[in-house]
C-alpha cells in the first residue's frame, strides 16, 4: 500500500478497514434461509494539516434482503447490488461526519 501525504490545507481521509458480515435473519418452513442481513463496517480517520479531526471512527450500514431459493443467481446479484448501495450510504455518512468535524474556514 502506498500512502501519499496530504499537501498543506488538504483534508486527509484514511480508510483503515472494511468488514462485511452476512447472517440469516429469517428461515422458511424447511429451515432454509429466507432473508439475510448484511452489515458493512468502515473504519476511517480524518486529519487536516497533521491535526487529527476524527480518530478511527467506525461507520456502519445494515440492510436485509430476501433470498430466492429457486433463482440463486438473482439472489447473488441482489446481494452485490445491496452491497454497492451500502457503500454509497457509507460514503454519504463519511461526508456528513467530515462536515461535522471540519473547522470553519475563514470568512464562513
Amino acid at each position: 500500500m502506498i500512502v501519499v501525504p496530504a499537501a498543506p490545507g488538504v483534508l486527509a481521509v484514511r480508510l483503515l478497514d472494511e468488514r462485511s458480515m452476512r447472517r440469516s435473519v429469517a428461515t422458511t418452513r424447511t429451515i432454509d434461509a429466507a432473508e439475510y442481513e448484511l452489515r458493512l463496517e468502515l473504519d476511517v480517520s480524518v486529519s487536516l494539516d497533521g491535526v487529527l479531526l476524527l480518530e478511527k471512527g467506525t461507520l456502519i450500514e445494515e440492510r436485509v434482503y430476501s433470498v430466492d431459493k429457486v433463482n440463486l443467481s438473482a439472489s447473488v446479484e441482489e446481494q452485490t447490488i445491496v452491497l454497492a448501495e451500502m457503500r454509497s450510504a457509507l460514503a454519504r455518512k463519511l461526508i456528513r461526519r467530515i462536515e461535522a468535524v471540519m473547522p470553519s474556514l475563514p470568512g464562513e
